[in-house]
């Protein structure tokens, strides 16, 4: 595949449509009480990330980047899947439940489709919908954190100073000092060099 990157794209693509087609169905639960144009704004709102980040996949292998700016793009386009499809495969999972116990549901119990669990006074909620919502809330966890990360918390940077004393250390190394430093990650410094110094 990275010889030939119109396969790359593809598989890409693909796995990006599946995550967001499966995905979508478990938002469509949780706007199904809400207007037609607000089901709408939803769908826009869902399908414009999907449909920016396989543009911005075709356009960055499509075009001719200079080496500089190659990493700045690449962050870009790997910092925008990672933020928004490590919650929406959590999600999935959450789904994915709910699609198992209703399958095992229909398959040992013969429940119809519009059976709902009744529960006490107040708003009825379908197991879905509950699900759904409580697959949001878990999905939202790893979003902030990965917003925050991307945004703040990759220049959160740890300096720790140590000093050690050795009864038969040398005296040729009284006052030495010894830097080590570890886990830097390169991206996090494009155009921001204050954050190094």
């Amino acid at each position: 595949m990275r010889n030939n990157p119109i396969i790359f794209i593809l598989v890409f693509s693909a796995i990006i449509l599946a995550i967001d087609a499966y995905a979508y169905r478990g938002v469509r639960k949780l706007t199904t009480k809400y207007s037609r144009t607000i089901r709408r704004i939803v769908w826009f709102l869902f399908w414009i990330v999907p449909t920016v980040l396989i543009s911005g996949l075709i356009l960055f292998s499509a075009l001719p980047i200079n080496p500089s700016n190659f990493l700045r793009y690449f962050h870009l386009i790997s910092g925008t899947f990672i933020l928004f499809y490590v919650p929406k495969i959590v999600f999935i999972f959450v789904n994915l439940l709910d699609d198992l116990i209703l399958l095992i549901r229909k398959l040992y119990f013969r429940v119809k489709d519009g059976d709902r669990e009744e529960g006490p006074k107040g708003e009825h909620i379908s197991r879905g919908q509950f699900l759904t919502r409580v697959g949001v809330v878990i999905a939202a966890v790893p979003f902030f954190s990965l917003a925050y990360g991307i945004k703040w918390g990759r220049f959160n940077y740890t300096v720790r100073r140590h000093s050690l004393s050795f009864s038969n250390l040398p005296g040729s190394f009284d006052g030495l000092r010894i830097v080590q430093i570890s886990d830097f990650h390169i991206g996090s410094f494009i155009d921001h060099p204050e954050e190094v110094e």
